[in-house]
């Protein structure tokens, strides 16, 4: 897992999301992933059709032609054209998306001055933020505060592709050697000599009261 790709509340930057994988495999846990880098990766690899949780927005971006997203509160199910209906925006450009308007859950703020409207218009037009031109005159969009909105880009573009790369899924596992078969994904449970290792290394007092569910 890149240290790029590290999400969530904890400490941010690369330094952290490296240490946090050297501990991991000490412990001999091979990966971390989250439930959305799963998902997206065991139905692309499997070519079969899936059913995502809706936890937040990120697995808006592995849908496709046979692959849906249930929102299980909601009781929805989204497929391609209706992430296009909700966001504006195609799932391939959800990450961008995300990486201009923020995402408060998963830690990253977006940049300032743009919000779903202002990002659906762009991204509907040029697809990814590589795409965007730097001069507003080229976008040719009726957009309020247009030529602040590029200004900001461009002030930022590197900041913004950082934010990016904490909103595209984690497609550098190496599933295929782990899970040749759809039955292998199943869930048996937390392995709990070396989680609770884990856990007394990190200082996680609380988090191995939580365990639901330990693996025979």
């Amino acid at each position: 897992m890149p240290s790029g790709a590290c999400r969530g509340h904890g400490p941010p930057g690369p330094q952290y999301c490296d240490r946090s994988v050297q501990i991991l495999h000490q412990h001999d846990f091979v990966a971390l992933l989250v439930v959305d880098d799963v998902v997206d990766e065991g139905a692309r690899h499997h070519q079969a059709e899936a059913a995502g949780p809706k936890s937040h927005r990120f697995p808006d971006a592995v849908v496709g032609e046979r692959i849906v997203l249930r929102d299980r509160m909601r009781r929805i199910t989204y497929d391609e054209a209706g992430v296009i209906e909700k966001f504006g925006v195609s799932p391939e450009s959800i990450p961008d998306y995300l990486a201009l308007v923020g995402d408060a859950s998963d830690g990253f703020p977006g940049l300032p001055g743009w919000g779903a409207k202002s990002a659906a218009a762009v991204l509907a037009k040029f697809g990814h933020l590589e795409d965007i031109p730097p001069s507003v005159l080229d976008w040719q969009l009726d957009i309020r505060n247009a030529s602040r909105l590029s200004a900001t880009l461009e002030q930022r573009r590197d900041e913004v592709h950082l934010y990016r790369t904490l909103a595209r899924l984690n497609r550098d596992s190496s599933i295929e050697k782990e899970t040749p078969t759809l039955d292998d994904l199943e869930w048996h449970g937390v392995p709990r000599e070396r989680f609770l290792a884990l856990c007394e290394e990190l200082g996680f007092d609380t988090v191995r009261e939580r365990v639901h569910r330990w693996a025979a």
